[in-house]
């Protein structure tokens, strides 16, 4: 039966009815149990749902404290401006009173959504219990989600089927003796319930709290040993020959068993004995099947220490025995014709696939065999035994590098609809890799049932999983192959409009003024998007007919420049502005910071002044002192020109300008050591980065004449 109609039947299946449960509200949250089970999986979830909805606010809260903002006043104000008059002093109260409103609304909002949300992510009967504890009518009134959260901590803290608070810490201490990893759970979920464990202690405040390192111990002793128990032993004897062995934390623990690689035991005699070797990753196969060279299990033949017994061309037969039955097929080895006998196992492939692949491939009739492929995750291409099904088959020598070894192969093609693929006569089974499935369609797993390739709307893969094996294979003919050919992928084209089409959706005035706002971005050396914008919609610029309306249109009719786009060479992201009211002609000392730079071997002197915030260049024909001293007295006296002055000059401890102090009749400063002037290097690399925005858009190489100019 197919999956589609399955699908339909299973409509028609009586469903046992089943009470209504709480759903969560955000994707990525996880409903806390009414047993706290799943405490630590549940605080990990929501604390990241917070900080990610609510940012600094939710940062605050999940770490036990709430933000309380402070009311500004004209003090306050005074003392972090001292230059400003009265007047403006009560304008910037009037805009940080607002804004203290507005936040602390909004942080009212926030606690009240984060206090909701963890009402929401707890059962009922949990929540139940949580109301009838004698702070939660406090707790509500104020609507305080942290302490909300204690009170939910505290609850579910094996605080369940009426326990006193005696008996809770009995039960918190014994299970956390006691705990021991199962044979079949994994480490991470073994990790959960320990650190659970632990949290039940810290929250009844028991008589026991250990420490990081005492937990790591314990949790070391604890893990499987079956699993782990080469690991265990291997720490605890370098730890007797040198303290510091064993991790201090339980993440140190896990990760070290995570790596950990089991080694050979070998006897004094030689290599001979009986050998025990545990591999990381073993599939079921190599546990049941004996080495065949010396018959033992753990290990395979090519890994085995003892001297080759075998004889023969490397190519033997197996018999596989299921129902009464026999299937006999030929495996064969990674060996190159002319270099010798070359040792390897009788379920070695060439193409390093899975051996149960190849066992489900020699049970199907030989016509069929060529029709049935197999999913590969490890592939980055798909194989075949024969050119049946391929486009476009050509000769071209392929090495093919596999788990199992490398071989040369002399044909490859196209698989239609998948992409790229290998010949091999002697691979034994049809491959498709898993990474060319999920780059053109959407693929479905579910969990040792099949993958589901859905191609459109009229065709669906199949790839169901084979009794007694590992694989997953579907049969495709012929006519799903057409199919694939006619599919449309899913990434496989972009659709790019063109300026012509874009001038199309505009008028021809709107058209004309985004080629004038083009121009003016060439003219005034390449600005920022943003920048401009916000300078045309200030008013800034007088007399200019082009508006911030004008530079949206060109950036959506012709996008960036690449004059643009080569001269940016750093790009940090929005940072916080600082607010800083200069009344206009009444500051009259300006703090100036000084720098030389050089572009394409001419030097010049840059001043950035602040709080004027203006720029000031001069060209330096040499770089002596004498002439940094003159244009250092040429832009001070264009200062003093303007109504300024210069009241300290800071400078770099480099070059020429250290020899400045004393030179000129100015107060200049030298930075420490190795350091530099940020203020003026920051405006350097802009500087740099609009001439090289304007040299790019150039047709012919600046020459060096015009460079100063």
């Amino acid at each position: 039966m197919s999956s589609s109609k399955r699908q339909n039947n299973d409509r028609f299946v009586p469903q046992r009815e089943t009470t209504k449960t709480k759903e969560v509200p955000h994707a990525g949250l996880v409903m806390l149990k009414a047993d706290g089970s799943n405490q630590v999986v549940w605080t990990a979830a929501l604390n990241s749902h917070i900080e990610a909805t609510w940012g600094t606010y939710g940062t605050a809260i999940t770490k036990g404290a709430v933000i309380v903002r402070e009311l500004p006043t004209a003090d306050l104000i005074s003392d972090e401006f001292p230059g400003l008059s009265p007047a403006n002093v009560q304008k910037q109260l009037m805009d940080d009173v607002s804004q203290y409103r507005k936040q602390t609304r909004k942080d009212a909002e926030s606690r009240n959504s984060i206090f909701a949300l963890m009402r929401q992510v707890i059962s009922e009967e949990g929540m139940s219990r949580v109301e009838n504890l004698a702070g939660y009518i406090a707790v509500e009134v104020s609507r305080d989600p942290c302490a909300l959260f204690a009170l939910i901590r505290s609850e579910h803290s094996l605080r369940t089927n009426n326990m006193s608070e005696r008996e809770a810490k009995h039960v918190a201490e014994k299970r956390y003796w006691r705990l021991r990893q199962g044979l079949k759970q994994s480490d991470a979920e073994f990790a959960d319930e320990f650190r659970l464990c632990v949290s039940n202690m810290k929250t009844l405040a028991c008589t026991s709290d250990p420490t990081a390192e005492e937990q790591a111990i314990h949790f070391l002793t604890c893990l499987q040993p079956k699993v782990h128990g080469e690991y265990m032993r291997d720490t605890v004897n370098r730890e007797r020959a040198t303290a510091g062995a064993i991790p201090v934390t339980v993440a140190g623990v896990m990760d070290a068993a995570r790596m950990f690689i089991p080694t050979p035991s070998r006897s004094a005699q030689g290599g001979e004995g009986k050998q025990t070797m545990v591999y990381a990753g073993l599939n079921e196969a190599q546990k049941k099947k004996p080495c065949a060279n010396c018959g033992e299990l753990g290990h395979w033949a090519k890994e085995c220490d003892k001297p080759d017994s075998r004889t023969g061309d490397g190519i033997k037969e197996a018999t596989v025995k299921k129902k009464g039955k026999k299937h006999v097929f030929q495996a064969e080895t990674n060996a190159v014709v002319g270099t010798g006998d070359v040792s390897s196992d009788e379920d070695e492939d060439t193409l390093g696939y899975g051996f149960s692949a190849r066992i489900y491939a020699a049970r199907l009739p030989k016509a069929q065999r060529n029709d049935t492929f197999t999913i590969d995750s490890f592939a980055d291409e798909s194989f075949v035994m024969c050119e049946k099904h391929l486009d476009d088959g050509i000769d071209e020598l392929t090495s093919v590098k596999g788990i199992h070894g490398v071989q040369n192969l002399k044909r490859r093609g196209t698989l239609p609809g998948i992409g790229p693929c290998i010949v091999s006569p002697n691979g034994g089974v049809n491959g498709i890799a898993l990474s060319q499935l999920e780059e053109r369609f959407k693929v479905e797993y579910i969990q040792n049932v099949c993958f589901r390739v859905i191609v459109d709307d009229h065709l669906t893969l199949v790839f169901k999983k084979t009794g007694g094996s590992c694989a997953y294979s579907c049969e495709i003919t012929s006519a799903m192959f057409d199919k694939l050919r006619e599919a449309k992928p899913r990434f496989n084209y972009a659709m790019v409009s063109t300026v012509a089409e874009r001038e199309a959706e505009h008028t021809k005035r709107e058209v004309a003024r985004a080629k004038e706002a083009q121009k003016m971005r060439r003219r005034l050396f390449y600005p920022s998007d943003g920048a401009l914008v916000r300078t045309l919609h200030k008013g800034v610029m007088t007399n200019c007919d082009v508006t911030s309306r004008d530079v949206s249109v060109s950036m959506n009719i012709y996008g960036r420049d690449i004059a643009s786009i080569k001269g940016k060479t750093k790009d940090k992201g929005t940072v916080g502005d600082r607010l800083m009211y200069v009344p206009p002609m009444e500051r009259k000392e300006q703090r100036v910071y000084m720098d030389v730079f050089h572009w394409r071997s001419e030097s010049f002197v840059l001043f950035v002044v602040k709080p004027l915030r203006l720029l000031m260049l001069e060209h330096l024909t040499k770089t002596n002192l004498s002439t940094m001293c003159a244009a250092v007295e040429s832009l001070c006296k264009r200062l003093e020109a303007r109504g300024f002055q210069a009241s300290e000059i800071i400078a770099d401890p480099g070059g020429e300008m250290t020899g400045m102090v004393g030179k000129i009749s100015r107060n200049i400063t030298i930075v420490g050591s190795r350091t530099h002037v940020a203020d003026a290097e920051v405006e350097i690399r802009t500087i740099k980065e609009r001439l090289r925005c304007t040299e790019a858009g150039l047709p012919y190489r600046l020459c060096k004449r015009a460079i100063k100019w």
